[in-house]
């Protein structure tokens, strides 16, 4: 509550199945990251109540999930996310190179988004 009545994007390792609950109602402005496909509906049905809720890409690894949440509650939804370090950046690469986002929607996904969260610049 007083990350969200200071104006901060508020990180959470978590998915909204696990923790979005604690999130709902408060106006706050949430980056999810572990969000994993297999939760994808719980992130569409908490995020068309909560415009704040954001998830990162980086467990988002089936065929379609970036798509389904870019068409159900926005491209402005998501954040790009990779767990770089090991192995595990290549399969979100190339995802992005494979999504069915526009070129518009996939420069949200991988600067876009977070300039706007962050404050910084469009």
């Amino acid at each position: 509550r007083r990350a969200t009545a200071a104006g901060l994007t508020i990180l959470v390792e978590g998915s909204t199945r696990s923790v979005g609950l604690a999130m709902m109602g408060l106006g706050a402005t949430v980056v999810f990251l572990d969000q994993h496909f297999y939760d994808a509906g719980e992130f569409i049905l908490a995020a068309r109540e909560e415009p704040g809720f954001h998830a990162s890409t980086r467990l988002l690894g089936n065929p379609d999930a970036w798509e389904t949440i870019a068409g159900d509650v926005g491209a402005e939804r998501l954040v790009f996310g990779a767990r770089s370090g090991w192995s595990e950046e290549h399969s979100v690469l190339a995802r992005l190179r494979s999504s069915g986002l526009d070129a518009a929607q996939r420069d949200l996904v991988t600067s876009g988004n977070l300039l706007r969260l962050s404050g910084g610049p469009r």
